[in-house]
């Protein structure tokens, strides 16, 4: 009879397969579907789609979510806002898939929730930011991932000295010759 592979192995095989999806990604929690629906949905709220929210203005957020007796599965799509439409839904651009596993016992929500993150139409860095959030928030560590790029600190801008007056700097402005090359048209 052949002889079973070590579980060290088969550990390392499984990570292999799920790190090599490039746009999707299955994950599994211990918390029923609800519970780690309603994590993503506060923080996408909070992230996404708030006040600051940073992609509120050029995406909506749209979920359904089924009860943990009818299966417990949530979808949760990120769809391109649409003005000229009658209902803004445009195209899907990043899905969240919720599944529940019963328990060892039968119990509804018992055995967890794999959770699964597709891209359709993010940009890359920006599918592999809300990616990292989506599975941040369902492990219940709130707030927004920082943008590495847009964090680097840019050199510090020179400021002009304040002069005495606002006439003064009008009447100084006007004394200079004007040219093509003068720093106060390039001001201008």
């Amino acid at each position: 009879m052949p002889s079973l592979p070590q579980v060290a192995s088969m550990a390392d095989v499984s990570k292999i397969a799920v790190g090599s999806l490039p746009s999707t990604e299955a994950h599994h929690h211990p918390l029923s579907s609800a519970e780690v629906y309603s994590r993503i949905a506060r923080g996408a709220n909070a992230c996404w789609f708030g006040a600051r929210g940073r992609i509120s203005t050029s995406h909506i957020l749209h979920a359904d979510a089924a009860p943990s007796m009818n299966g417990g599965g949530v979808e949760i799509i990120v769809h391109e806002r649409a003005v000229d439409q009658p209902k803004p839904w445009g195209y899907k651009a990043f899905r969240v898939v919720l599944t529940e596993s019963a328990g060892m016992d039968g119990t509804p929500g018992g055995g967890g929730t794999g959770i699964v993150v597709e891209n359709s139409r993010m940009t890359h860095a920006e599918f592999q930011r809300m990616r990292a959030e989506v599975f941040q928030w369902a492990a219940g560590t709130e707030g927004c991932r920082a943008d590495p790029t847009l964090d680097q600190v840019s050199e510090p801008v020179a400021v002009a000295p304040p002069t005495a007056s606002p006439k003064a700097a009008t009447a100084a402005r006007k004394s200079q010759p004007k040219s093509a090359g003068s720093t106060t048209a390039a001001a201008k």
